[in-house]
């Protein structure tokens, strides 16, 4: 458990790739399957969605995916696992866009794994500015006209958004 916990933190801190973790962690060769599947992990929920929905992001596109999710589970408005949280009904588009969910890139999924391991077994959390009010994103190619958020940074290729009624409760 220890090595889980220094590599996990050393992934999402440090952002050190060209090693391989797969030597000192244990990802589960059995994530190929639906997020539908009632036997995942809320930890593999969490990676599959880190994974389906910045996996062409740098670390912290990834973490602050984790990290929405991980507020959206905490959030009176919202599930309370975060399996219910990524499958709830069109919160994240890949849940629900008739491809498979299985990863195809094993690497992508195992930097997912061990960022989800950060979150769920070691309550990691990014240190910035709102950053535990963070509940919505979306991608630069779509503009959805949310009018009671605010954007409050633009990372890789995803704009993320606090309410604004959560920063005047502030």
């Amino acid at each position: 458990m220890i090595n889980k916990l220094l590599l996990a933190l050393t992934l999402v801190s440090t952002a050190s790739f060209g090693y391989d973790w797969t030597d000192v962690i244990d990802v589960p060769d059995h994530y190929i399957r639906d997020v539908s599947s009632s036997e995942l992990t809320e930890m593999e929920c969490l990676a599959l969605n880190i994974y389906h929905e910045s996996r062409g992001e740098g670390i912290l596109g990834r973490k602050l995916v984790a990290q929405v999710t991980m507020n959206r589970m905490r959030h009176p408005g919202f599930p309370d696992t975060l399996c219910e949280v990524v499958r709830d009904r069109s919160q994240f588009s890949w849940t629900n866009d008739g491809n498979t969910d299985h990863p195809y890139n094993r690497e992508a999924y195992e930097i997912s794994y061990l960022i989800a391991v950060a979150y769920v077994e070691f309550d990691f959390h990014i240190k910035m500015k709102y950053s535990s009010l963070v509940l919505n994103y979306h991608n630069l190619d779509v503009e959805p006209g949310w009018h009671d958020l605010v954007p409050i940074l633009i990372q890789g290729h995803h704009k993320f958004y606090v309410r604004k009624r959560d920063i005047n409760e502030r």
